[in-house]
């Protein structure tokens, strides 16, 4: 309600919008905890690369997909590694990734 859609109304118009658009679904809560490793051609659905749940195991690419996309504003812990599995850095987003809105899908291909 705070993007200006409803300015210049009254409230007994806001609440007629409001309840015209029908129910609301709650956003789902953050997933404190959990940590999948997924590369980030799987995270922008380029290839269906099985994930890992760490302390769980292998998971399929569209749960690794749905997992990312609940951890709310989460920070990404990142890994670049090389063809053999070599590390090669690692890092800390300062921010999510543009795309990834908590609750949202990532980015269209």
């Amino acid at each position: 309600m705070t993007d200006g859609s409803y300015a210049g109304m009254t409230d007994t118009q806001i609440v007629q919008a409001v309840t015209a658009a029908g129910p609301v679904q709650p956003p789902k809560p953050p997933r404190a905890g959990v940590h999948p490793k997924v590369r980030l051609t799987t995270l922008l659905g380029l290839d269906e690369l099985p994930g890992e749940l760490t302390g769980w195991g292998p998971i399929t690419a569209a749960h690794a997909r749905e997992l990312v996309a609940d951890l709310g504003s989460a920070q990404w812990r990142w890994t670049l590694v090389n063809a053999a599995g070599q590390h090669l850095r690692t890092g800390l987003t300062l921010a999510r990734p543009a795309g990834f809105a908590p609750g949202g899908t990532p980015p269209a291909r």
